[in-house]
């Protein structure tokens, strides 16, 4: 099993691959997009196949979005828990525009019950 920390960083570092980022979530695991309501859109995605749908949309608006070790900074570390903040510098697809998107969130090892809250 791997520790918190490594968890979300092979999380991040594999988000340009659904299907592998989203493995990496317990099946009872959820990822939180709270800001995400403002725009009308669901906040939750329940499940590694939400986890997967969710990463799969981000990529049609953002095709080349991806987390940089450099832009991920650990805040608070145990072997069980983590929470950080990343930056992504990214390209809407849409407008061609530059985008800088701030996020902050938590893992905990898959075998436990997880959860990913992610703040804007």
């Amino acid at each position: 099993m791997s520790d918190a920390k490594a968890l979300l960083k092979e999380f991040l570092g594999n988000i340009r691959d659904p299907e592998k980022a989203s493995a990496l979530f317990a099946e009872n695991g959820a990822f939180e997009m709270p800001f995400f309501v403002s725009l009308g859109l669901p906040n939750r995605f329940e499940g590694r196949e939400g986890v997967k749908g969710l990463l799969t949309t981000v990529l049609e608006y953002y095709p080349d979005f991806e987390f940089m070790d450099e832009d991920i900074t650990i805040l608070i570390e145990t072997p069980d828990q983590v929470f950080a903040e990343y930056v992504v510098h990214t390209t809407a697809a849409a407008t061609g525009r530059l985008a800088h998107h701030l996020f902050m969130g938590a893992s905990l090892p898959r075998t436990a019950r997880s959860r990913c809250s992610v703040r804007r």
